[in-house]
């Protein structure tokens, strides 16, 4: 008679299903990440070659504190605004922000590699490196400083 092996040889990790959501982000958590950014973390690194008001605000950053619109924040989070950022050491080509790199740069945040960094933007728990990160994934796709 054959003899079945009926031991189980536990792997070190086991298959997982792997899924995809969609998850809707509003404008004010991109531009709290827009803000970390300019005001923290990429500081060291960016500045801003031109500014593009949208010829309307449907949307403001904080309107109730900010008398006018900023431009960092309130242009490139608006149809039609954007921003030209480039690097300090002029060592990258200038990026775009606007409304389509942001969309690209908050489905590459969400990707295996930066996602620590989504879970904390979902979880308000986003700091200056994320808003960096977020930054220089809009501009480049990548982070390249930093």
């Amino acid at each position: 008679m054959n003899s079945i092996d009926t031991t189980f040889n536990s792997p070190k990790t086991f298959p997982a299903f792997k899924v995809t959501t969609e998850v809707e982000i509003p404008l004010e958590r991109v531009a709290d990440m827009l803000c970390c950014a300019f005001e923290g973390g990429s500081n060291y690194w960016y500045h801003i070659k031109v500014k593009k008001a949208p010829e309307q605000f449907t949307f403001r950053y904080m309107p109730d504190l900010m008398e006018k619109p900023t431009s960092y924040t309130d242009f490139p989070t608006n149809e039609g605004g954007y921003l030209i950022v480039g690097d300090d050491e002029e060592s990258m080509p200038d990026g775009l922000l606007d409304l389509g790199t942001i969309r690209t740069g908050l489905q590459l945040l969400a990707s295996d590699k930066w996602s620590h960094h989504f879970k904390n933007l979902m979880n308000d728990n986003d700091d200056a490196e994320t808003g960096d990160v977020f930054l220089q994934l809009c501009l480049w796709g990548d982070v390249v400083f930093g």
